[in-house]
């Protein structure tokens, strides 16, 4: 494979910019707001559900304490008292320091 240069590296870069920015524009101004775009994502989006279903519940299932603690934690943190996450879910709290989520 041929070696490109500076101002062709630069030129191609433009042009994906380029096309990214368009497809975006053409994304948020036409595309989601077409009655015919919402049906086929939205059978599509049920689709995916359904074959997926129950991969969903497993890995709930699998993740439900870190989950769990993720939430809750977040919950007390918003209120300002962490330190009574600390006391009343030490698990939680120990299970969140393990996979450092908290430092």
């Amino acid at each position: 494979m041929e070696e490109l240069s500076e101002t062709q590296i630069l030129e191609i870069l433009k042009k994906y910019k380029a096309t990214r920015e368009k497809e975006r524009h053409n994304y948020h101004s036409v595309l989601k707001h077409s009655e015919d775009f919402k049906k086929k994502n939205r059978a599509r989006s049920a689709r995916w559900y359904a074959k997926n279903k129950e991969a969903e519940h497993e890995n709930y299932k699998e993740n439900k304490e870190w989950i769990l603690a993720k939430q809750s934690y977040k919950y007390y943190l918003k209120q300002g008292k962490v330190d009574v996450f600390k006391e009343k879910w030490p698990a939680r709290y120990e299970l969140l320091i393990q996979k450092n989520y908290i430092k």
